[in-house]
This record gives C-alpha cells, sequence and structure tokens, in this order.
C-alpha cells in the first residue's frame, strides 16, 4: 500500500477559543473561616465569572486539594505573616509552578519584599483589600506569571518546531545521566541528519522547508516514548535521548523508526518528495559520560552513515574519531590546493570500437596530497562540498576543460573533451554559465566539450536539474550518461533529456565476456541506445577479450586501462604526438584524425618503436609481447 502524502500547506484557521474562568484556591490559615468566607463571596462577585474559587479551610486540606486538582493561583490569607512564610513554604516544595499570593494583617512594605523574594508572587494587607483589588491583584500575577513562563520556554524551546533547543537538550542529557547513573540503566544519544534538505529549500523556498522541518519533528516524536526526548539542533539537525535503556540494540530499533519516519512522502505544493535520513548513536557509559561527548560522538557515527551511503544508522566506535580528525584536516588541506592550484586535470582516450579512432577524452580530477598520494576523485568532490569549494573548483575544472580542448585544436587535433559534473556542481557551482564561458573564452564549437552526468541525475525530477540539463543541451553541448545500468534511470528519463552517448556501468563490463547476465544486458542497452540514436561507451575495459566481446555486442567506444591510463596535460599531448609517428596504414578520410592500425596477431593496434617521453601509463597494456597505441594520422 502506498505511504500517505502528508500536505504541508498548514493546518486550517481555527475559531478563537472561548475565554475560561481562572481557577484560584484560597486558603484560609488563620483568620476566622467567617471572614475567609466573606471575601471569597466578595471576589468570585467582583470578578463577573472571570474568577472560579474553591475555599479550603487549612494548609493540610489545601495540598489534597492541588493534588487532586490543578489550580492557576493560591490565594493564602492566613492572620500574621511569619504563619503565611511557613505556610508558603509548604506550597512551594508541593507545588512550586502554582503561583502564590499572601494575604495577612501585618503586612508591610519591608515584609511584602521579604514574601516575594521568599517565592510570593504577591504580598497584601488584609485590611485594605477588596473585593475588586483582589481579582486585579490575581489577574496580574497570573499575567506575570504567564509572561515569565513565556520567556523560560522561549530560552529551552525551538520556536520552528516547538522542540527542546539546544540549551534545553544539554539539560535534558544531564538529568537523563543522573538518573541513569542512579539506576545502573544505560542512554543513547541519536543524532540525525536530513539528506538534501538544502535542496527543498532553494527548490520550494524557506516556506516549504520550514514546513518539511515542522511536520519532520512531529513524526520524531510520534515515533518516541514519552520518556525519551527530541531536540532541534538548527538547520536539519535533530537529536534524541533514550532513557532508561537495559540493551543497546534498541537503539538501532528505533533509529530504524525514524529512517523510516523521514523517508514518508511530503506534498509541496502538488509536488510530492521525499527525504531520507542519516542516524549515528551514542552509548552511555561506553561512548561518553557527560552531554557533551555523548553529542560529539554520535554525531561523528552520523557523518559515517552519511559517508556510507546515506538512508542508514550507525553505531560509534572509537576509530572513528581518528577518522573525523583526518577528515577535518583533510578540509584544510583541500582549501589550501584550491589557494595554490594544486588541483589538476588528467586525460584518457575513449576509442572508437569499429574504426580504433579516438573519439573523445575523459577529463579526470586528480589531486595528489603531499604526503599522502592521491586523492579519489568522489573524496575529493565529497569535501569540497562540506567545505563549501565546491563552485571555486567546478570553475577551474570547466576552465582546465576548456583550455585542453583548445590546445589540441590549435596542435591539430580535433578531439571532444568529456568532463564529469555532479548534481550539486551543476547546481551550486553555476557549471551551465562557466561551460558556456568557456566555449566563448578559448573561441571554441561547443561540440568540444561534452558533459558526463550520473544516471541518478538523468532520473532526477528535481525542476532545478531537468532545467540546467535542458539549458546544456541548448547550448550546444553533448551530454553523456555514466554509469549506465545501475537500475535508477527510466526510458522516460533517456527520451526526455536525450543524452549524446550512455556509458555502460563498470560492474557490467567486468563480468565479461564470461558472465551470461552481463552479456545479456549490454546487449539490450546496446539495443535500446541504437533504437533512441544514442552511442554506447563501455568504461573499465581491461583485457582483450573484454574489448573484443564488446565490439562483436555491438558497443560504440571503449574506454579503460586497456587502451591508456588517464594522463596529465603534457604528457597527453605528448602522446598524441608521438603517435603521429606510429601510424601504420592508411585507412581515414581526409582531415586531421586519430586512428588505430591492426597491428599483426594482435586486436589493439600497431607495434612501436621508440616511445615518447611520458609516463608508462599512457601506453596501453602489452599484447603477445607487443607494446600497441593509439596513433594519429593526417591525411
Amino acid at each position: 500500500m502506498a505511504s500517505p502524502v502528508v500536505d504541508l500547506r498548514g493546518p486550517r484557521p481555527r475559531r478563537p477559543a472561548r475565554r475560561e474562568s481562572v481557577r484560584v484556591l484560597h486558603v484560609i490559615a488563620g483568620p476566622d473561616p467567617a471572614e475567609g468566607e466573606a471575601l471569597s463571596a466578595e471576589v468570585v462577585t467582583a470578578s463577573r465569572g472571570r474568577v472560579a474559587l474553591d475555599r479550603v479551610v487549612g494548609l493540610g486540606c489545601a495540598l489534597d486539594h492541588m493534588r487532586l486538582r490543578a489550580y492557576a493561583l493560591v490565594l493564602l490569607q492566613a492572620r500574621h505573616l511569619d504563619v503565611a512564610r511557613v505556610a508558603l513554604g509548604e506550597l512551594r516544595r508541593g507545588h512550586p509552578a502554582v503561583p502564590v499570593i499572601l494575604l495577612t494583617a501585618d503586612a508591610d512594605d519591608a515584609s511584602a519584599v521579604g514574601a516575594v523574594r521568599a517565592g510570593a508572587e504577591d504580598c497584601l494587607a488584609s485590611h485594605t483589600a477588596t473585593g475588586s483589588g483582589l481579582v486585579r491583584a490575581v489577574l496580574c500575577a497570573l499575567e506575570r506569571t504567564s509572561h515569565a513562563e513565556t520567556l523560560r520556554t522561549q530560552a529551552v524551546t525551538d520556536p520552528l518546531t516547538g522542540l527542546a533547543n539546544r540549551h534545553a537538550l544539554q539539560t535534558s542529557i544531564d538529568h537523563a545521566l543522573a538518573t541513569a547513573r542512579r539506576k545502573g540503566r544505560g542512554l543513547a544519544v541519536l543524532f540525525v541528519d536530513l539528506d538534501g534538505f538544502k535542496d527543498i529549500n532553494d527548490a520550494h523556498g524557506h516556506e516549504a522547508g520550514d514546513g518539511v522541518l515542522r511536520e519532520i519533528a512531529r513524526r520524531f516524536v510520534s515515533r518516541t516514548r514519552d520518556m525519551d526526548s527530541v531536540a532541534r539542533l538548527g538547520g536539519d539537525e535533530f537529536v534524541v535521548v533514550m532513557e532508561d535503556l537495559d540493551d543497546s540494540r534498541f537503539a538501532a530499533t528505533l533509529a530504524t523508526k525514524l529512517l523510516t519516519a523521514a523517508a514518508a512522502p511530503l506534498d509541496l505544493g502538488g509536488t510530492s518528495v521525499t527525504l531520507t535520513a542519516s542516524v549515528g548513536i551514542s552509548v552511555f557509559p561506553g561512548d561518553g559520560d557527560d552531554a557533551a561527548a555523548l553529542i560529539r560522538h554520535a554525531d561523528t557515527a552520523m557523518y559515517a552513515a552519511k559517508t556510507g551511503g546515506r538512508s542508514q544508522f550507525r553505531y560509534y566506535r572509537a576509530r572513528m574519531n581518528e577518522h573525523s580528525r583526518a577528515r577535518s584536516v583533510l578540509r584544510g588541506a583541500l582549501a589550501e590546493a584550491v589557494e595554490r592550484d594544486d588541483l589538476a586535470l588528467h586525460f584518457q582516450p575513449v576509442w572508437q570500437a569499429s574504426r580504433r579512432r579516438i573519439s573523445s577524452c575523459e577529463a579526470l580530477l586528480r589531486w595528489r596530497r603531499p604526503g599522502h598520494g592521491l586523492v579519489a576523485p568522489d573524496t575529493v568532490l565529497e569535501v569540497a562540498e562540506e567545505s563549501g569549494l565546491l563552485a571555486p573548483i567546478t570553475a577551474r575544472l570547466v576552465d582546465g576543460a576548456g583550455a585542453m580542448a583548445r590546445r589540441m585544436r590549435d596542435a591539430g587535433f580535433t578531439v571532444p573533451v568529456s568532463l564529469n559534473l555532479s548534481q550539486r556542481q551543476i547546481l551550486d557551482g553555476d557549471a551551465v554559465a562557466q561551460l558556456t564561458a568557456a566555449v566563448q573564452r578559448y573561441g571554441l564549437e561547443p561540440s568540444a566539450l561534452q558533459i558526463e552526468i550520473r544516471e541518478s541525475v538523468l532520473a532526477d525530477v528535481d525542476p532545478r536539474v531537468q532545467r540546467a540539463l535542458a539549458d546544456l543541451t541548448a547550448a550546444g553541448l553533448a551530454l553523456v550518461v555514466d554509469d549506465f545500468g545501475s537500475g535508477v534511470s527510466s526510458l522516460r528519463a533517456l527520451s526526455r533529456v536525450r543524452p549524446a552517448a550512455i556509458k555502460l556501468d563498470g560492474t557490467l563490463v567486468r563480468e565479461l565476456p564470461a558472465g551470461v547476465d552481463a552479456t545479456a544486458l549490454v546487449r539490450a542497452v546496446i539495443a535500446l541506445a541504437s533504437s533512441l540514436g544514442l552511442r554506447v561507451v563501455a568504461e573499465g575495459v581491461e583485457t582483450e577479450d573484454q574489448a573484443r566481446h564488446l565490439r562483436a555486442l555491438g558497443c560504440d567506444d571503449l574506454q579503460g586501462y586497456y587502451y591508456g591510463h588517464a594522463l596529465p596535460a603534457d604528457e597527453w599531448l605528448a602522446y598524441l604526438r608521438w603517435a603521429v609517428t606510429a601510424v601504420v596504414g592508411t585507412d581515414a578520410p581526409s582531415g586531421p584524425r586519430l586512428a588505430v592500425a591492426r597491428a599483426p596477431r594482435a586486436e589493439a593496434g600497431p607495434r612501436v618503436g621508440d616511445r615518447p617521453r611520458v609516463s608508462g601509463a599512457a601506453l596501453p597494456r602489452r599484447s603477445r609481447g607487443r607494446v600497441v597505441v593509439g596513433a594519429f594520422r593526417t591525411s
């Protein structure tokens, strides 16, 4: 059964609630009861229905009444101030939140100040008090109490969701820890962060985002026990404190409920959207013995869950601290690398399978961190997103791709450069404007640059993503869908965006040629692409058998270590220039192009004499003892 969609347009306005009378307990602790009875009647008459008054004689009866019924205020009448002060102390100990007005025969200014300091809301002289005066005193006292309570509530409450705020969370955990130590029980802190909430804010506005946060807060509260506490730290971060825990595995049950609650559909102005969440769990006493440590360690575990793929939970482990510190250092190192312009693009050839030509090259991000070696491109982009460095990095990558396209054109090579862009780069990095600017800046044809997007980006229904992809194709830039076959795309998405090519997911290529299922899937994808007029590129080709099998299946282009590793810019150009002298055969039409001639007893190309002065990674794998490599030829 489909999950219900929650409408966040807000509740309908309610009619104003009917004004109720204030219930007051009149306690007679000393004067003649008849005198007190007369005063009660006078107060009720003067209030005109605004005060409902119960009268009791004696402090014991008053405490019994207060245990059975809630009162907004106590009017404590005593003959002498010292008696009233003793009774006040008993009332405050039993019911500290209920305001008390003292009414005594010997009250003066000095004694009134002392009574207020002792906890009374007010102190009046009985011989000057009238019914209307007491009613006014009662209402003023309640107004002061209400205002003070409002201020106290605001100090500990998140104004958007009504949950506890950071300050209240600290107090809640401290109290829970004291109880856990006293009872010898466990305690869990769950740190929850919503995945993709910024995209909702950007696409639908902050008002819709606020509605989402309120709804998520309501869902989280509904999934927890009465003894648990739910707080919002700010932004899209929530913390749940799970008390009275006798087995840490129960925290996983609650984490699963929270993940399910976050993932239920939301209706934003007629558009159904879904969120996911990442949850980190720390447990007392093993993961910390104070609030700060438990929150910090739950936060660390949450980042581990987010890094691990999102929409999941992780328990804190001590080794995560090392990862967290290393991540922080990595963010600082990347910021320095961007400032020093240490990021570079390397270029890997993509070969046309049938005619042995290089059809394009893929620009790959490389950062060789001093003392640590090469950092994976996905890691660079993740850290850049965390650090706010994605926009400047995207600008450098786009400019580098444009610069290489121009350098190759000036050297006589017409090879399009393909550049990978993530969804975040397309949206936050303003990639569309940067790409069109690079084409103009370097005097290129739009076809000189190709944009690779993942299949998940193609299938994204976010209107901003679809608009950006439409703008890219309208500018004449070809789109290539990467990792096709991972299972998240659709025929509708392909027909809507109409990319120039699709790249087979590398996991499919690795199973070739032996994998029967992989072969069937590749054959089906190639047939689908052919019917839509799309080229098919196989990436991750590492063996001659894979290359031969893919050509037999009708794959258009091949890419992988079998055909060459990615090279730095200067080595890539040197590789192309050297390839001019290595060509064998003439099967090219007029105009400059890259081609591979057939080598004796080998599939991949001609034998080569002298190698260029480029890294060994420039050359393809050896085939039957011969080094084979692509070659450039001008007719």
